[in-house]
């Protein structure tokens, strides 16, 4: 809906199911709408900053861009898809890396086909696992500083991004981007699975069984994951840490 006139300036975007705040449009101006207030939108799978619009009102028409496909827990999913994300892909999964690193090497590996969590694998997809450890086995074995650098293959118990990745990751925790508590002991507790020890659940018990209280585990004290000191503070163990990485 637009304002006439011999020179068209402003926009409005009108909500039509509902009655409620229209939302002003100015002259090739970019505005980014999504979940809030002003939209009356609630749905939490949709992002705060949805589509951008920018409206040509002496054209009549309005360009839409999407910002974010869905809540930010989908990313992985978006990620998956992006070649420049992208380091190998084959007709089962497609191995990305970390967005946020919490090591110096950090990739993840997906599947193809549609698992939101570890809490829908069952036996019929233990090949598919087997295959994404195999395939980070060999990631591992192509690293520059695989001789240098020991590395774990795991599953968060309970991920906060939608879509089952199994991380690889080197364990000197050399990253910019761990910067807490939950980052540090989701990796270095019982809150990271073994690869290995998820595939030998489903193959016993035919699902994948996250202990009670897990979710705990993420408000341990910081401790060393190599010498179990403690440290107070996430720069203090930053610092510590350098004793143990390679000379």
């Amino acid at each position: 809906m637009a304002t006439r006139g011999a020179i068209m300036q402003v926009c409005w975007l009108v909500r039509k199911d509902k009655c409620c705040q229209r939302i002003k449009l100015p002259h090739l101006k970019t505005v980014v709408i999504g979940r809030g207030p002003e939209t009356e939108i609630t749905d939490k799978k949709c992002s705060r900053q949805q589509v951008q619009l920018k409206a040509d009102c002496n054209k009549g028409y309005v360009r839409i861009k999407q910002e974010h496909l869905g809540h930010w827990s989908q990313g992985l999913k978006i990620s998956m898809q992006d070649p420049k994300m992208q380091v190998y892909k084959d007709e089962r999964v497609v191995i990305i890396k970390d967005k946020y690193p919490k090591a110096r090497y950090h990739w993840l590996i997906l599947p193809w086909d549609s698992l939101s969590s570890l809490k829908s694998v069952t036996k019929e997809h233990l090949e598919l696992l087997e295959h994404m450890h195999a395939v980070g086995e060999k990631l591992i074995q192509q690293c520059l500083d695989q001789d240098r650098l020991e590395f774990r293959l795991g599953y968060h118990a309970i991920p906060s991004m939608s879509h089952v990745h199994l991380h690889v990751i080197s364990q000197d925790f050399d990253s910019p981007c761990l910067k807490n508590k939950k980052h540090w002991n989701s990796f270095t507790t019982e809150y990271f699975l073994n690869s290995q020890d998820v595939i030998e659940m489903v193959k016993t018990k035919g699902k994948v069984l996250v202990k009670d209280g897990t979710s705990e585990l993420l408000k341990l004290p910081l401790r060393c994951h190599v010498c179990k000191q403690h440290q107070s503070t996430i720069p203090q163990l930053k610092e510590h840490l350098k004793k143990h990485w390679p000379k």
